[in-house]
């Protein structure tokens, strides 16, 4: 008879109601009752040294498996802390910065629609459309966003965690965390220490939509100087310096309780502070602003800038442009005499 269905097991004879009943005890009724045993009974158990399987699910009633090890192949269950851990989905990155690889274990074998995989990345992506090919499955392109191309940088560097989820449907990887999903992009930093000018020639085009450079700690070599600003068509080849290419106006507003506004139509830079000291203890501060420079629509600047002349703070703001339709690629930080120190930073602003 055997199992009843229930976890009850119910045998086929009673030796006291054989008794009772005055049935001898024979070879066939012997062989059933251990037949019965060895089929129904430990031919249908699971025994600890891993012989026989499941034939059916196990209910647990309300209790667990403890002590177990960390699930190893994709068909085991996992340990709670190896869930904890996240480790099945992670793995430290291979390949290059734009072909990231990833060996992960237990290996993954297929993609699936919304299969989630994390490794923590060897370098900044240097293009808009690194790929990643988990356990040497094919390469897929990594996107932002539903599908948006990444900026250099999105993937941030060295030890950077990136977290992916596959789209099926569209072959692609969608990066959830980018660096740059919200905030600025640091693009690179000069510092510089009495220089005739601080040159940005790299890294302005049509990646951002909007370009802030922070300043700090700008002074002029020799006091009572002018910040200006020239700009570039050609990555630093030559510089745009025509009587009449820029326009510009700005506004010097001072604790002293003065007002003075600025402007010209037709020079040769952009004039963006004047009066400025070349005291160490009071340098200028603030950012410049440039919008859409690769667009051929007059791309303009905005700037709000600070600074102490011992006396009075002068706040500056202003705007200016290049007078000729075309896209920019460098700007030039200068003084209208003599040198030029201090740190400025580029960033792009999210696309």
């Amino acid at each position: 008879m055997g199992w009843n269905g229930s976890g009850s097991w119910s045998r086929l004879y009673n030796w006291v109601n054989d008794h009772n009943a005055s049935i001898n005890i024979t070879d066939t009724r012997m062989d059933a009752e251990f037949n019965d045993y060895a089929n129904n009974g430990f031919g249908n158990t699971l025994t600890r040294d891993g012989q026989g399987i499941a034939t059916a699910n196990l209910p647990m009633g309300g209790f667990r498996h403890t002590g177990v090890g960390n699930g190893s192949a994709a068909t085991d269950y996992a340990a709670l802390g190896q869930v904890q851990a996240g480790t099945p989905g992670w793995i430290a990155g291979g390949g290059t910065a734009d072909a990231i690889t990833a060996a992960y274990a237990p290996a993954v074998t297929a993609l699936v629609d919304g299969t989630m995989l994390a490794f923590r990345a060897t370098a900044a992506n240097a293009t808009t459309t690194p790929t990643f090919a988990p356990n040497g499955l094919t390469a897929r392109t990594i996107t932002k966003r539903g599908g948006a191309a990444l900026v250099p940088g999105d993937i941030s560097g060295n030890l950077a965690e990136s977290i992916l989820r596959y789209n099926l449907a569209n072959t692609r990887w969608e990066l959830l965390n980018p660096a740059n999903g919200a905030g600025l992009f640091l693009i690179q930093t000069q510092t510089a220490a009495g220089v005739a000018t601080i040159d940005f020639t790299t890294g302005i085009d049509a990646t951002y939509n909007e370009y802030l450079f922070s300043l700090t700690g700008i002074l002029p070599a020799t006091n009572a100087q002018l910040l200006q600003i020239r700009i570039s068509t050609d990555a630093g080849s030559t510089w745009k310096a025509g009587a009449s290419d820029y326009s510009r106006v700005f506004n010097v507003l001072s604790s002293a309780g003065t007002n003075t506004p600025s402007g010209l139509n037709a020079t040769t830079e952009m004039m963006m502070a004047s009066g400025l000291s070349n005291n160490t203890g009071r340098p200028l501060n603030g950012e410049v602003r440039l919008f859409a420079p690769a667009s051929a629509l007059l791309p303009p600047f905005t700037w709000q800038l600070a600074a102490f002349d011992g006396t009075n703070v002068s706040h500056y703001s202003g705007s200016g442009l290049y007078l000729v339709g075309t896209a920019i690629n460098g700007v030039r930080f200068m003084m209208n005499s003599g040198n030029i120190s201090g740190t400025i930073s580029l960033y792009g602003l999210r696309k």
